[in-house]
């Protein structure tokens, strides 16, 4: 990769531009189709929750779902990071 580039990249990521368009795509786009699954996390506790397990096994689909279920409580997208 031309030092350039490295450059051009890193002035981007420390502007920030990068990561709020990454943020602004997920918010337009929709959720992809998911199979529910059977996990139940406390979304209540004030703390922050973290979603383990090994490499392919559902997490980010499962998250999908709590977005998904989130949204039909009436929290917008927007206030989901």
């Amino acid at each position: 990769m031309p030092r350039t580039h490295f450059l051009q990249m890193h002035k981007l990521w420390q502007s920030n531009k990068i990561i709020k368009t990454i943020i602004k795509d997920f918010h337009l786009r929709s959720l992809p189709p998911f199979k529910p699954r059977h996990l139940k996390v406390p979304l209540d506790l004030g703390k922050i929750i973290t979603i383990i397990g090994p490499r392919r096994a559902g997490k980010t689909y499962y998250l999908f779902q709590l977005i998904e279920s989130l949204e039909k409580t009436g929290i917008k997208r927007e206030q989901i990071l």
